[in-house]
């Protein structure tokens, strides 16, 4: 699928390296962009290179280890199309959680 016009597209640590390059990459392809990370500088740098190439995005500042930060990036932009969402996890984190693999 190379089009994602008219869908929302939620990326994890997109604030620097592969986050940042598959939300630009979205971004591009039309989709509107959610950048997700816990710099907001380099999320915010993200969402300049995604706009000041014509697309759509908006930065949130959101721990993945963390669920009450996450639950409301699922929450849709008004202005943004209703069709479908996808997410792109591209965040990782040195801190051991429950959820852990040993």
């Amino acid at each position: 699928m190379d089009d994602f016009t008219g869908k929302v597209v939620l990326v994890t640590g997109a604030g620097q390296a592969c986050g940042r390059a598959v939300a630009v990459d979205f971004g591009r392809r039309g989709a509107c962009v959610v950048v997700d990370d816990i710099d907001d500088d380099n999320g915010r740098q993200t969402v300049s290179q995604i706009t000041d190439a014509g697309g759509e995005a908006t930065y949130v500042h959101a721990d993945v280890s963390r669920e009450d930060e996450v639950a409301p990036t699922s929450t849709p932009w008004p202005s943004w199309p209703p069709t479908s969402t996808t997410a792109c996890s591209s965040a990782s984190s040195n801190r051991p959680t429950s959820r852990s693999m040993r």
